[in-house]
């Protein structure tokens, strides 16, 4: 220790310290504890020279290895009063304060200083860190020294035993937080924040005042630099002040929230209030762990009485909710409260519920596990019954973005928001209508790409919207109208943007459905007739010239208000439409006028609507601005927007260069032509030539129907020359020997008007010559377009030939069966409308067609030539697709079982082409939702036995597409309803048989059905239905009864073994289901339900039997498959009671066409989908 006295003697600290030398004079001063008396006179730069160079000593020594009593001396002189108190150059205070910072480092942990010297000490350098405040200094390294000093040795703690804490240690936070506030560089703020930090953790006490300085940090007009500061110091104190923190909040949280025995709140300060719940929310944004005990006393504000405090409160815990800090921890942590919140979605109060709607959607994206339940409220606030509740509902919605609303959103959801659209505010109308159309715009990217959530969630909006179209509130009728035309299809402005307007056009008509599509045609005005209203009603007006006539006054004035009534019953607020549409009649203006004629011209081109449109604006704009609103509804209600001249024509001109196979465009645009030649075939006058060219080449063939139709049209309105183009008449005529009866229809048509009546005549003749070697059904076909073409030359014996043809024809069909005559029936009939509009044949038709159905299948038992095999398979196909279309028909009688359960054993046909494309047709009329789910789905179920794993892949796929379809439909369970059916036709299978080996061929297909539709949700609903097989009986034989009761019970073992394997929980089903009438039936009395209920069908001796079946027995009773070229036989079947062997094995029949690609087989049943046939019945 020698060696630091000496070098601390050198700085001559132990002679004298001089005040630094002033300006105006100096003073002598003897040193203490010096054996001399000698003066030194030095000057303020020797002083910093002097304290520098102490300073770079004593920063060298090292804790605990010094000899503390060297240090006394030198202790003692910087704290001399001409130092530390007088001493005024900056130099020297920033040096004296980096040795008193040494010194209290060297001595740590104990107190080098006298409380009263340690108060001056501290006072004096916190002093010095007011320099931080004016940015860099030159000595700004000795502030940062001083600083870090603090933070990492902790000596400023010893602030915290000085009697006069709590004032120093308010004054040391105030300090602090000000010199936070300006921009300083990383590491002092972080200094500062670790200083106060370690002043926390060892203060004795926190006082009210200090908590205050602290917590002004976060209120909303602080820096953001020192709210970062204070935040990091809350965060890393948290478990101190957690409880500070609380009480600060206490009483003020709990006074408002409390209430006399008069109900009424105590006395307080809103503002006071809103201020203090502004700092928590900022708290919980940057420091929330501090809050562990203030979150909770949000509870009782929550349930205040009082209005203005429940409101208060459901704001700001929504907004803590929302924020990104709070995340997943804080509904988990406090269930409570998160329930109380959402309980002010319920409140009494529909301010509260408003406020609780306001933020919900912030909420649900920080707190993305709680869909399901944010989902639900959502759903049910869309249907709250206060308007203003739903509005603030389906605003809150509208936040809602599309990745959001593809992954958290259900749904039911989102067809609670579309029906939204027929709420009865137009306000809300709007909104709901503008919130599904712009999520669905943004979301045509996607949909385009097939993608399977956006499809499920959003391609039905346009179906939904047009659906709604044909309501008789005009109101929501231009509501839509003006949703198509400014968001869904807004018509594009420039040329160059026409090819992707019409790629969107085409996108949208294909996912429509036949009568969405017809009302968007009607919204697209292609159906307004010519002249109409708003024609009569411009020809009118240039007629009133202003009032100012010639002759006539009174019937040109009565014709004018009779449109103008008939256009303004158009408006929601007619009266408004009546007046405007006077004052546009006195104003006379002809350019007026001419330019809204030209907008709802019928030869209007996109250019010239364009063009035309935004004349008028500029035009009503500079003349009558006031009518702007109602000019602009006649132009939507009048103008031709999605279907025009020049849309049609670059639609039909790309189509007609297209020579190879129908593509999914041309067949959306050969729906669009039917409409087009019903409604307006001129618009195709400028594509006569393209479809000249689609019916003399015959492709795109979906377009040669419609373009002869069109074609036909043009010609009988005169707008076309009847001569048409040889070259299309004369493979027009060639057709007709070829033709499918629909074909034969518009083709048969197409001759009439552009033949000559001769030529008409004896095709006519031709037609109903019998002895012509054409189809039946063709002929007939042919016969009902010529009628329609031209009902006069079917007069006299030529009506009676061809009635009594379509008589004979259909009496044919109802007996003979074949397919040929089936479809020929279908067309006697269409034939027999035009001729005699007879109707009650219907029925008759219907009976004889499904028994001519049934016995045509019932010949896959019977044993026939190989050579007729091929053929007799066709005729099955066809029959079971043409039951399928009569059994479909909501109709009963007393054949309709025994048609539907021998259609379903077609499944199980032996030729492999049959099942497979019957499957096929199955799955596509399901998913289109021609065929009833719970009735036809059970087809499905049956290929469980099926030797093909093809078809039992297209089955698995088909019921997970069912079951996707269905899956927010809870309350219907379809697929789920299938179970009781499937047993009422297991129990009339041919190879049912009550032993275990039979049992087993019946297990297979329950199980199939449990592990293709079994979840953990529905399963109490399968073992429910299950139980309900046995409250009733079989409508249709008795018989089978006890047999449904036993594949009943056999149901409920493999549910309960399905569930407990994965450990779900069957418990009891809360609902109640009915049994479908036409196969069940109520038992007797309730003496026999009780016995049926306590009565064990699958006794134990059938159920150990079926246990203790060896694995071979269990392997035979699966088909195996056999061998490339070998015949595919379907599952075990009895044989029929001819005592003729079965046919030898027939050879497997593939049709490429009707099979799943290679693709898809790979996928297996979880993603791959049949490949549905195009000319499905």
């Amino acid at each position: 220790m020698a060696g630091i006295e000496q070098e601390l003697a050198k700085l001559n600290f132990g002679l004298a310290l001089i005040e630094p030398a002033r300006q105006d004079s100096k003073r002598t001063r003897t040193t203490s504890g010096s054996n001399s008396s000698e003066t030194n006179k030095l000057t303020a730069p020797e002083l910093v020279k002097r304290l520098k160079e102490l300073h770079a000593e004593l920063s060298q020594l090292e804790q605990g290895a010094v000899e503390i009593a060297s240090l006394d001396t030198v202790k003692a002189e910087l704290v001399h009063a001409s130092l530390i108190v007088h001493s005024k150059d900056r130099g020297v205070k920033a040096y004296l304060a980096c040795c008193l910072a040494d010194i209290l480092r060297l001595y740590a942990p104990d107190a080098p200083y006298t409380a009263d010297e340690l108060k001056l000490i501290f006072q004096f350098t916190f002093r010095q860190l007011a320099c931080l405040k004016s940015g860099a200094t030159t000595y700004h390294p000795q502030y940062f020294y001083l600083l870090e000093s603090f933070a990492a040795v902790k000596s400023i703690v010893l602030v915290c035993d000085l009697p006069s804490a709590d004032a120093l240690l308010i004054t040391i936070f105030e300090d602090l937080f000000t010199y936070t506030a300006i921009d300083l560089p990383a590491e002092i703020r972080s200094a500062i924040g670790d200083i106060l930090v370690h002043l926390i953790d060892e203060a004795q006490t926190i006082s009210t005042d200090l908590l205050t300085t602290i917590l002004s940090q976060f209120e909303p007009d602080r820096p953001p630099a020192a709210l970062k500061t204070a935040s990091q110091v809350l965060i890393k104190t948290s478990d101190r002040l957690q409880r500070n923190v609380g009480q600060y909040f206490a009483e003020l949280l709990l006074n408002t929230a409390s209430t006399d025995d008069a109900g009424q709140s105590a006395a307080f300060d809103m503002d006071e209030l809103e201020n203090a719940h502004e700092v928590i929310i900022a708290i919980a944004q940057h420091a929330s762990p501090v809050l562990l005990s203030v979150i909770p006393q949000l509870e009782s504000q929550l349930g205040s009485r009082d209005v203005k405090v429940r409101t208060l409160a459901t704001h700001s815990f929504a907004r803590m909710l929302a924020q990104t800090s709070t995340r997943e921890d804080f509904t988990r942590a406090y269930p409570r409260i998160w329930d109380l919140w959402l309980r002010r979605l319920y409140d009494s109060e529909p301010s509260v519920r408003i406020a609780a709607l306001k933020y919900l959607i912030p909420v649900w994206k920080a707190h993305p596990f709680q869909s399901t339940d944010l989902d639900n409220h959502l759903c049910i606030k869309l249907q709250e019954p206060d308007d203003k509740v739903r509005q603030a509902a389906l605003l809150a919605f509208a936040s809602i973005d599309l990745d959001m609303l593809r992954h958290h959103v259900q749904p039911a959801t989102f067809r609670t928001l579309v029906e939204r659209v027929c709420d009865k505010r137009p306000i809300l109308q709007t909104l709901a209508a503008k919130t599904a159309a712009n999520l669905y715009v943004h979301a045509l990217p996607l949909l385009e790409a097939k993608d399977t959530r956006a499809t499920a969630l959003l391609g039905d909006v346009p179906t939904s919207l047009l659906s709604v179209f044909s309501t008789v509130d005009r109101g929501l009728m231009n509501t839509i109208r003006s949703i198509f035309l400014s968001t869904i299809l807004k018509l594009p402005e420039q040329s160059d943007e026409l090819s992707g307007w019409l790629q969107r056009f085409i996108f949208i008509c294909s996912g429509l459905p036949d009568a969405q599509l017809g009302l968007l045609v009607v919204l697209g005005n292609l159906r307004e007739h010519r002249p109409n209203e708003m024609d009569s009603y411009l020809r009118f007006a240039a007629k009133y010239n202003g009032g100012v006539m010639d002759k006539n006054e009174d019937k040109i004035a009565a014709g004018l208000h009779s449109y103008i009534k008939k256009l303004s019953a158009g408006f929601v607020d007619s009266a408004k439409a009546v007046a405007d549409l006077q004052r546009l009649a006195k104003l006379n203006d002809a350019r007026l006028f001419k330019l809204l004629a030209a907008c709802v011209d019928v030869d209007a081109t996109l250019k010239g609507l364009h063009e035309a449109k935004r004349a008028l604006d500029l035009r009503l704009r500079e003349k009558i601005p006031e009518v702007h609103d109602t000019v602009n509804g006649l132009y939507e209600r009048y103008a031709l927007h999605f279907i025009n001249r020049s849309t049609i024509k670059a639609l039909v001109d790309a189509a007609a260069l297209n020579a190879g196979a129908d593509t999914a465009a041309d067949k959306t645009l050969a729906r669009i032509l039917a409409h087009v030649s019903k409604a307006k075939p001129q618009l195709c006058k400028d594509s006569v030539s393209a479809l000249g060219m689609i019916i003399t080449t015959g492709a795109p063939k979906c377009l040669v129907n419609p373009a002869m139709r069109i074609t036909t049209a043009l010609i009988a309105s005169d707008d076309l020359e009847s001569t048409f183009d040889s070259a299309a008449t004369t493979a027009a005529k060639e057709r007709l020997l070829v033709l499918v009866p629909n074909d034969a229809k518009i083709t048969a048509r197409f001759l009439a008007v552009t033949s000559p009546a001769e030529d008409s005549k004896a095709l006519q003749n031709a037609l109903l010559d019998s002895s012509q070697d054409r189809p039946t059904s063709s002929r007939l076909a042919s016969l009902t377009g010529l009628a329609k073409a031209d009902p006069k030359i079917f007069d006299g014996a030529v009506s009676r030939t061809a009635l009594d043809l379509a008589l004979t024809t259909i009496s044919r069909a109802a007996t003979a069966g074949s397919p040929d005559d089936l479809t020929a029936g279908y067309w006697a009939l269409k034939l027999l409308k035009r001729l005699l509009a007879v109707k009650d044949l219907a029925e008759e038709v219907f009976l004889g067609s499904i028994a001519a159905c049934t016995s045509v299948l019932e010949t896959a038992d019977q044993v026939c030539d190989a050579s007729v095999e091929e053929a007799r398979a066709e005729m099955r196909l066809a029959s079971a697709k043409a039951l399928l279309r009569l059994l479909r028909l909501p109709r009963r009688s007393a054949g309709r079982f025994g048609a539907f359960e021998r259609l379903a054993w077609t499944i199980q046909d032996p030729v492999f082409s049959v099942r497979n494309r019957f499957l096929i047709a199955v799955i596509k009329g399901l998913l289109q939702r021609r065929l009833p789910v719970t009735e036809f789905g059970v087809i499905l179920f049956l290929t469980a036995h099926d030797p093909e794993a093809e078809n039992i892949q297209n089955a698995n796929a088909g019921i997970s597409r069912l079951i996707a379809a269905n899956a927010a439909d809870v309350g219907n369970p379809e697929v789920e309803m299938a179970l009781v059916r499937l047993l009422h036709m297991l129990a009339h299978h041919p190879d049912y048989a009550a032993t275990p080996e039979g049992l087993l061929l019946s297990q297979k297909y329950i199980d199939f059905f449990i592990e293709s539709v079994a979840t953990s949700t529905n399963a109490s609903l399968l073992y429910y239905l299950a139980a309900k097989c046995k409250t009733v009986q079989d409508q249709h034989d008795a018989s089978t009864t006890e047999s449904i009761y036993v594949l009943a019970e056999l149901t409920q073992y493999r549910l309960k073994q399905h569930a407990s394997s994965r450990s779900w929980v069957l418990s009891e089903f809360p609902g109640r289901m009915r049994m479908p009438g036409d196969i069940y039936k109520p038992l007797h009395s309730k003496a026999e339900s009780h016995r049926v209920a306590n009565t064990q069908y699958l006794s134990a001796e059938l159920l150990d039997g079926l246990e203790r079946l060896p694995d071979a027995t269990r392997a035979s009773a699966k088909s195996a498959a056999p061998r490339e070229g070998s015949a595919k036989p379907a599952a075990k079947r009895k044989a029929p009671a001819t005592g003729k062997p079965r046919a030898k094995a027939r050879a497997k029949k593939r049709r490429p066409s009707y099979e799943l690609s290679d693709s898809e087989n790979e996928a297996g049943a979880s993603d791959s989908g049949a490949e549905l046939e195009s000319d499905y019945i």
